[in-house]
């Protein structure tokens, strides 16, 4: 993918949660996903976890008041804000995929963040910087939409018709985000992975597969140092 290209989605994931994260937020209120839940409930207590991509830092409601050493990462101001709103005792950083904090974690969450990253180089050097910062038996949890099965044809459409009017990847799409009641629409990059995408990428960056799973709008990966 072309420099150009890439900078032009990476503004566009930007731009939109900094038009919506109000909005965002309100939507992040719901029960938590159960495999989400399932893989919370399966951190051990005193765990060392970096939320990266944290958003409203929704995953805390998972752990429900368990004893962790949380760290919440985002790159949206007004999300971070709202995250030490709603939860004081936490810490938060302003971070993006090239300023991660240096320290070891012993779980790393991203959870619908790996499909705003555009090209296979960058999601490949963003996992790789993710497994530098996991402790020895470090594992990481990563979630993704499932749009090559929710979204098919908005998949196949995008691509041939060069809807970007930009060279991508197969899988690329632009997606309409409904804001304010629906009134308003933003649009979002993401990338549809197949399972078989995702677990390429995992293996490229060096990473051994605990688990690959899917619901009906999600692809689970566990993930642990080879």
């Amino acid at each position: 993918m072309k420099e150009s290209t890439k900078k032009y989605l990476e503004e566009i994931v930007k731009n939109s949660y900094q038009e919506t994260a109000f909005e965002f937020n309100l939507t992040r209120q719901k029960v938590i996903w159960p495999q989400l839940q399932k893989k919370a409930d399966a951190v051990p207590e005193n765990s060392k976890i970096l939320d990266l991509g944290c958003g409203n830092a929704r995953l805390l409601k998972a752990f429900n008041n368990r004893k962790i050493d949380y760290l919440g990462c985002d790159q949206e101001k007004q999300l971070i804000e709202i995250a030490r709103k709603n939860w004081p005792s936490h810490k938060f950083e302003l971070c993006n995929f090239d300023e991660m904090p240096e320290e070891k974690f012993d779980y790393i969450f991203a959870i619908a963040v790996i499909h705003h990253i555009p090209s296979k180089e960058k999601r490949l050097e963003v996992l790789k910087k993710i497994k530098s910062r996991l402790n020895t038996n470090g594992k990481i949890i990563i979630s993704v939409w499932n749009l090559r099965k929710s979204k098919t044809l908005l998949v196949f459409k995008t691509y041939f018709k060069k809807l970007f009017k930009k060279p991508v990847e197969f899988g690329d799409v632009l997606f309409p985000w409904k804001k304010d009641q629906g009134k308003n629409l933003v649009t979002r990059y993401y990338h549809a992975f197949s399972k078989k995408s995702l677990k390429n990428l995992a293996k490229s960056a060096g990473f051994k597969i605990k688990s690959l799973e899917e619901d009906k709008y999600n692809l689970w990966i566990e993930l642990k140092k080879d």
